[in-house]
């Protein structure tokens, strides 16, 4: 025998099982009818809609819990409970052929966990709803039989199927929305037995089953999508492999092609998205030296969905939140490194999108932050005739260099290659009361530089020295090319003592004591 005759042989076996296990468990004429004010118990026929309360008694059932037998009936179990015994093939509700527009919601239905017993089983078009269903081998049955189970199948917990089983299990070839339902830890999740092209599966929570979270019993029905509308399911993974068909489903061709990777993902509107961001440094390279200003930092960043953010982490500094344009995909962030310290930095881009993927592989290394001297305190000092001291101060160590001249042009250097923080230039052979312009430059050891001034100071004039004599008058004429005022006023000087003279009683005597001669005149002394 062929491998699909003996699937389909297979298969027809559980379909029997299902409907002779329905006819052998249709309820007897002398069984009791409950709804309305009337209370349910155990094996009871429901007859009318009916909301439960603690007046009915379906706990413990040894056959089946609730059989519906009329069309256009309500069962709301406003969470009271329905359990069996785990033994046989019982059912916790069964809906029979050929009714139409039952509702069941509400239910907590417990143990039936015989070889094929099912939580609710239908064989007719209506809906099953808000149930939480738990250690039973089948959690719901959408059976085929004289009309196959339409409608849907919404906001169901089903969990604890056992070592068999499923979840939900769909033998209907009639259109069949299953939504918004959570099931785990059963044997398989969702198995799929008949189905028809125009039935809905999505926005389920589907994970952690021991076989299949997905299976699909033959390969007439493949491929397979579990998705409906550009929506699927949530599988109980996260990026990168959301949903991987042949493993969260029984074969390569059975797939959810738009999976979330978040419990309830419609509700936050998150879909699946596994693509990292892409990104990039545009400047500065690695092994850049950046100078001591606001130094834009530059790159791009692009998502298959968007970028939601751009961080730049810049260790040692810290992490800061760049400009992004998503018109361009150009980011950039102004990094003031005049608050650094000299050293090395690597920086890091985080380009991240509205799902959280990230992308931190982007990285530029060895950026040196060396910044230039800072200057300080220039002062002129110890200003002669003839010279003057420039100072000033450093905040790291550096050279010094005073360029100076009479106009601003400067024209003329003077420095010192030593290293230090504390600086002195001596200027030498300036000319007399002269305005100089200069200004100071410092470098550090990695060639820094750092440029104040201008600035300027006058030197002093030449102070005329001591006359004593007409001969020093006249050496003081050649030597220093003194202008007249400058020679009459030593000449003053040097004759004053011999210019005096003292009147006798009749005003015309001198004092013989300050008689000069010639060689007075010329003496230097």
């Amino acid at each position: 025998m062929s491998a699909s005759h003996t699937l389909n042989l297979k298969k027809a076996l559980i379909i029997l099982s299902f409907f002779i296990g329905a006819l052998l468990l249709a309820p007897a004429a002398s069984a009791a009818n409950c709804g309305g004010s009337v209370a349910c118990s155990c094996g009871d026929s429901l007859n009318e809609s009916r909301t439960l309360n603690a007046s009915d008694n379906l706990t413990g059932c040894t056959g089946n819990g609730l059989n519906i037998i009329v069309t256009n009936v309500v069962l709301d179990c406003d969470g009271y409970p329905i359990s069996g015994d785990n033994t046989g093939t019982n059912i916790g509700i069964s809906i029979g052929t050929g009714l139409g527009n039952f509702t069941v919601r509400n239910c907590t239905i417990t143990n039936f966990s015989g070889a094929s017993e099912r939580g609710i089983h239908a064989i007719s078009r209506g809906v099953i709803e808000y149930n939480t269903i738990t250690n039973c081998t089948y959690g719901i049955v959408a059976d085929q039989g004289a009309t196959s189970f339409s409608g849907t199948v919404r906001g169901n917990t089903i969990s604890g199927g056992g070592s068999s089983g499923a979840g939900i299990y769909i033998a209907s070839v009639n259109p069949t929305n299953i939504t918004e339902n959570t099931i785990y830890s059963n044997y398989n999740g969702l198995y799929i037995s008949y189905y028809d092209t125009v039935n809905k599966i999505w926005r389920n929570n589907i994970y952690n089953n021991t076989n299949k979270n997905a299976f699909v019993s033959s390969a007439t029905y493949m491929p397979f999508e579990l998705s409906f509308n550009n929506e699927g399911n949530y599988w109980g993974h996260t990026c990168p492999s959301v949903f991987t068909a042949g493993t969260d489903s029984n074969a390569a061709t059975v797939n959810d092609s738009y999976p979330y990777d978040i419990f309830n993902g419609w509700l936050t509107g998150s879909p699946a998205d596994c693509v990292v961001p892409s990104a990039t440094i545009t400047a500065p390279s690695s092994g850049t030296t950046l100078p001591r200003t606001n130094y834009s930092i530059t790159g791009t960043a692009s998502d298959n969905v968007g970028i939601a953010n751009v961080y730049v982490i810049i260790t040692g500094s810290g992490t800061y939140t760049a400009s992004y344009n998503g018109s361009t995909n150009a980011w950039s962030y102004t990094w003031d490194t005049s608050t650094e310290a000299d050293g090395f930095y690597n920086i890091t881009i985080n380009a991240s999108d509205a799902k959280g993927n990230y992308n931190d592989t982007s990285t530029a290394t060895n950026i040196e932050i060396d910044k230039t001297p800072i200057i300080s305190g220039v002062a002129a000092v110890s200003i002669t005739s003839s010279g003057a001291t420039i100072t000033w101060t450093t905040d790291e160590n550096a050279n010094s260099t005073v360029d100076y001249g009479t106009t601003t042009a400067l024209g003329s250097t003077s420095s010192n290659p030593s290293y230090v923080t504390s600086h002195s230039i001596s200027l030498s052979s300036l000319s007399a009361s002269t305005l100089y312009h200069y200004n100071v430059t410092s470098c550090d050891q990695t060639g820094n530089c750092q440029t104040e001034g201008t600035y300027n100071f006058t030197t002093s004039s030449i102070p005329a020295p001591a006359c004593t004599a007409v001969g020093q008058a006249f050496l003081l004429f050649l030597r220093h090319s003194l202008h007249l005022p400058e020679i009459a006023r030593c000449l003053r000087s040097a004759l004053k003592p011999y210019l005096s003279s003292k009147v006798s009683s009749n005003g015309c005597s001198r004092d013989s004591s300050r008689s000069i001669t010639l060689p007075q005149l010329w003496q230097t002394r």
